[in-house]
């Protein structure tokens, strides 16, 4: 046999073992994302509020005009869609977990070809492992890494394209998105080669932002927006900040991926390195100003394709199998672990198929009927708490103002003066949680104390006070 008839069956068995784990890969991520979001039981409040907001838009209220939010709309308009057929979390978890997993599928994409497939699909698993919930964030980056694939090929066609998802990364998250379209120009108009599709994607993207505009302006909610989404970034009043210890491993991560990453572009000089780590760089923004294991895992996931590149010869073919077979169990076993403790209650038509824990359930029971009463007593009770979102979900209401009353999602308003409007109703009920500067880090000063200065304790349950106006 000649020596070119055994590099061409070499290279056939490669091709075959890549599409074969690029199946596995596929069955793998998809079983490990939809157990990981259907499984999960009720109650992350993270999830609750941006389902909340997206049930919103299918009850009828309009984004910026009839209710305040510091995010950008596209994330939320588009799972909104089906909740217009079935009003459900579980649909809504349906829609979040194939999100996830379609960014699972890009992301392997990218890993494979910086790595190689074995080494695509641990990070991938990586990536899972760290993943959760779905939000605006994740839809940005799932954005994100088509725009990467997008620009290792430019043509015309790809310029236009990558140039309209940039617009949609905006429309998910207004800074980093904006960082992103900023440095995709400066990498189009650094190489003389590439200038030739600036207008292209200026023009994919001016498509986009003109039909965001037209929308904004035939809903009526443009200066809203531009109030939400603009003019409250630039004020003075409370932002939704902080640094949280619990991403301690992803900071790690990304830290060494970053060092990985420069490592290798002045190594190398390769034009795919130096562009992973220009994009790195925006999804490290994500973090910003909310530095915590939700907002960084997506750096930390990127970050880590370098490390792996730089490593993956070091590691032997059978070692790398077992690490992704023990990977693969212990992903699915922590996605499970929790389900015991919970139960399916079917009481409420918007939790059906969801895990819940009866306790919790039973405990926001007590509170809507204490305001029942009231309620029948002509009283207009005003629910101030983190969890004001699951009483919505419950009574299948929804209460504009308070269901995602926290910090930094006032416009340029502020939390206690949207109080002070209320306390002119003299029939006005205001039930707060005693410990509310503790119940969330993410709650609004000032409330409390404002309201126990002005209003009169009339009765308790637990934690919650309800108060009347003196």
């Amino acid at each position: 046999m000649s020596p070119d008839s055994i590099s061409s069956d070499s290279r056939v068995e490669t091709s075959n073992s890549g599409r074969k784990i690029t199946v596995t890969a596929c069955i793998l991520l998809a079983v490990l994302v939809f157990t990981k979001i259907l499984l999960r039981p009720f109650g992350g409040l993270d999830e609750l509020w941006v389902y909340n907001l997206s049930r919103g838009i299918a009850m009828g209220y309009v984004p910026y005009k009839d209710f305040t939010m510091a995010i950008m709309p596209l994330f939320n308009v588009l799972f909104a869609v089906p909740l217009y057929i079935v009003r459900n979390l579980f649909v809504y978890r349906l829609s979040s977990a194939m999100m996830l997993y379609v960014s699972g599928l890009l992301y392997y994409r990218i890993a494979s070809r910086m790595t190689d497939n074995r080494w695509g699909l641990l990070a991938s698993l990586l990536l899972v492992a760290f993943m959760d919930y779905a939000t605006y964030n994740g839809l940005m980056v799932l954005l994100t890494f088509a725009v990467f694939i997008l620009f290792q090929k430019l043509n015309m066609r790809n310029a236009v394209a990558a140039g309209a998802l940039s617009a949609l990364a905006i429309l998910c998250r207004q800074t980093s998105g904006v960082f992103l379209l900023i440095a995709l120009l400066f990498w189009l108009a650094a190489d003389k080669a590439l200038r030739k599709f600036i207008l292209p994607f200026l023009i994919g993207w001016g498509a986009v932002m003109t039909v965001f505009a037209a929308c904004l302006l035939a809903t009526g909610s443009f200066a809203a927006f531009w109030d939400c989404c603009f003019f409250s970034l630039l004020g003075s009043g409370d932002k939704n900040t902080g640094i949280l210890a619990d991403g301690i491993a992803v900071y790690i991560i990304t830290v060494c991926g970053v060092a990985a990453s420069i490592y290798l572009v002045r190594k190398n000089s390769d034009k795919t390195d130096k562009l992973h780590l220009v994009f790195g760089i925006i999804l490290i923004t994500i973090a910003i100003p909310i530095v915590d294991m939700m907002h960084m895992y997506y750096a930390a996931a990127w970050f880590l394709i370098p490390v792996l590149k730089l490593i993956k010869n070091s590691v032997s073919g059978s070692l790398l199998k077992i690490v992704i077979a023990f990977m693969s169990v212990a992903v699915l076993f922590i996605n499970a672990l929790e389900l015991p403790q919970t139960t399916l209650d079917n009481r409420y038509e918007e939790f059906r198929l969801i895990p819940v824990r009866p306790s919790e359930i039973d405990y926001y029971e007590q509170i809507i009927g204490i305001n029942s009463k009231y309620e029948s007593e002509g009283k207009r009770v005003v629910l101030v708490s983190s969890g004001r979102c699951i009483i919505s979900m419950m009574t299948g209401s929804y209460d504009p103002g308070y269901d995602l009353f926290m910090t930094g999602n006032f416009g340029t308003g502020s939390a206690v003066s949207r109080i002070e409007e209320e306390m002119e109703d003299p029939d006005v009920i205001f039930v707060i949680p005693d410990d509310y500067e503790e119940e969330n880090w993410q709650n609004p000063h000032g409330v409390l104390s404002y309201i126990q200065e002005n209003c009169t304790p009339v009765e308790r349950f637990d934690a919650f006070v309800w108060y009347a106006p003196r």
